[in-house]
């Protein structure tokens, strides 16, 4: 969904998508620092990061899975992601 304010363009995403970025944006960026010649010293982080952005994006449109719902307690939550 788009919408305009003041001329400027804003992208508007349901929460579940966003939650569904940011564990395909983990799990690529695990596998994406590994590689030998991204963990190099010369390599910036800023590309690193701009690279997991790009990969994760990509492959979003790809999973045709939904988002699993959070826990509401933060200890659940901690358990859950490790």
């Amino acid at each position: 969904m788009q919408d305009t304010i003041n001329g400027m363009l804003l992208l508007s995403f349901p929460m579940d998508q966003m939650v569904l970025l940011f564990f395909i944006m983990i799990r690529v960026s695990a596998i994406l620092f590994t590689l030998p010649f991204l963990d190099a010293r010369n390599v910036p982080v800023l590309l690193k990061a701009g690279l997991v952005l790009a990969v994760s994006w990509m492959l979003m449109p790809q999973l045709n899975v939904t988002a699993p719902a959070l826990p509401s307690n933060p200890v659940a939550f901690g358990i859950g992601i490790a």
